[in-house]
């Protein structure tokens, strides 16, 4: 089938006389009633929280065309089967095809791959041209300095922008309900006020976001039971987070057992591995969007730290093992860990066993030793922590009382066997 692309309006000549369109990115919120009553709901990428926190409506699917994140769909077998694919009624690949020649000798353009692979779904994809990013950046340039990014949202709020200037007379305006956040737009002011309605040429958008993707992160813990760990420690670690990670606008809790905390998400584990292998499930994709930071539930705050929600991937260096990776604290971006996942089915039961992962010492295997080796298998090295942020980590001495932002407990010390202010920052979360 051919596919249809779209310089401004010429894909979806009836989109303007929707009532609205909801636009549900990577950071989505929780306004499940809102998404479901607009006339059109874009949906991005993994489309988180579709068919329960952002609803239930999908008319169109947009999929990043280039970099890793296509790589992954087309690796993944199930990718068609997923719900919000087979309810799409038609797709958006918001990056125009790249010339053979310019996706060598590293290919990051997918979008002969990603049209292969959807076709047969015999739904319309929509390739959006050059064109349309020469627009958006015009319109979304004009109030702001530099060059805006090519953020996808982008593209489509250009795309109803360029139909409200096109002239087309409508009775009421497009009501433009972004899930994604202001900064999607390049730049967060590029709109001027975004709570304020603004006119634009015969008609108005109005721009109604939630929350900032290039904001927003989330932090992954997890709960395993039979252990001495319990719901109180996630409750413990969550509240240190609202007050001192505020960043973080998502609390996400992986687990086999019962939880009910306000402000964490409970996501059933899938697998009944033993011990510290429910961690590698931290990394399944579709899980999030953005970035995450997977964090120890021992891990005890004590002062500003929004640096952990900063995007770019980074891990704790092992305390002892030094240039290690400590699973303690890693972060990542959306699915970018999910091939150790996949390496990890693989090879589970060869991995599990000590001395499998290279020259750190057996009496240390475990999760972040596999994560590590793997990691490196990968050519990956994500920077430290430590050095990024000097005075942003400290590790716990019961033998003084001031301790850095966020405290790391090694070997037997734990926060309900801490002492002093460190201890009665734990209670206090």
């Amino acid at each position: 089938m051919s596919n249809d692309v779209d310089p401004l309006r010429t894909a979806w000549p009836d989109l303007f006389d929707l009532a609205s369109v909801a636009l549900v990115g990577n950071a989505p919120g929780t306004e499940a009633a809102a998404v479901d009553a607009a006339g059109s709901v874009v949906r991005f990428n993994n489309a988180p929280g579709f068919g329960g926190r952002t609803g239930s409506h999908i008319t169109h699917l947009a999929l990043v065309n280039r970099g890793g994140q296509m790589r992954e769909w087309l690796a993944d077998p199930g990718f068609l089967d997923r719900p919000v694919v087979r309810q799409a009624k038609g797709f958006v690949l918001p990056f125009p095809m790249l010339p053979e020649a310019h996706n060598r000798p590293e290919p990051i353009c997918f979008t002969r791959e990603a049209l292969a692979m959807l076709r047969p779904l015999g739904k319309p994809i929509h390739v959006l041209p050059e064109a349309l990013h020469g627009e958006a950046r015009r319109v979304l340039g004009a109030r702001a300095e530099g060059r805006p990014t090519r953020a996808p949202g982008s593209w489509w709020r250009s795309r109803s922008l360029s139909g409200a200037r096109s002239g087309r007379p409508r009775s009421r305006p497009t009501d433009l309900a972004s899930k994604a956040g202001p900064a999607t737009l390049g730049r967060p002011s590029a709109l001027g006020s975004p709570r304020r309605a603004r006119p634009v040429g015969c008609g108005r958008i109005l721009h109604r976001p939630t929350d900032d993707p290039c904001t927003m992160a989330t932090l992954i813990t997890v709960l395993k039971g039979g252990g001495r760990y319990d719901a109180t420690w996630v409750a413990r670690l969550a509240g240190g987070i609202r007050r001192h990670a505020p960043a973080f606008r998502r609390i996400l809790c992986l687990t086999d057992l019962p939880l009910a905390i306000d402000g964490v998400e409970r996501v059933e584990l899938r697998h009944d591995r033993p011990a510290w292998w429910a961690k590698m499930e931290a990394f399944r994709p579709g899980l999030v969007d953005g970035t995450a930071l997977l964090c120890d539930l021992d891990t005890v705050l004590t002062g500003p730290a929004d640096a952990l929600a900063e995007p770019g991937l980074a891990a704790m260096e092992d305390y002892f093992h030094k240039d290690h990776v400590s699973s303690a604290l890693l972060r990542w971006h959306g699915d970018e860990l999910s091939p150790s996942l996949r390496h990890l089915r693989g090879q589970a039961r060869a991995l599990d066993e000590a001395g499998t992962c290279g020259s750190v010492p057996n009496a240390v295997h475990g999760d972040q030793v596999v994560i590590d080796h793997l990691l490196r298998r990968q050519g990956r090295k994500p920077l430290f922590f430590q050095h990024r942020y000097p005075t942003l980590l400290d590790f716990y001495d019961p033998r003084r009382d001031t301790h850095g932002p966020v405290v790391i407990f090694i070997g037997e010390a734990k926060p309900d066997t801490a002492c002093g202010s460190v201890r009665a920052a734990w209670l206090r979360s």
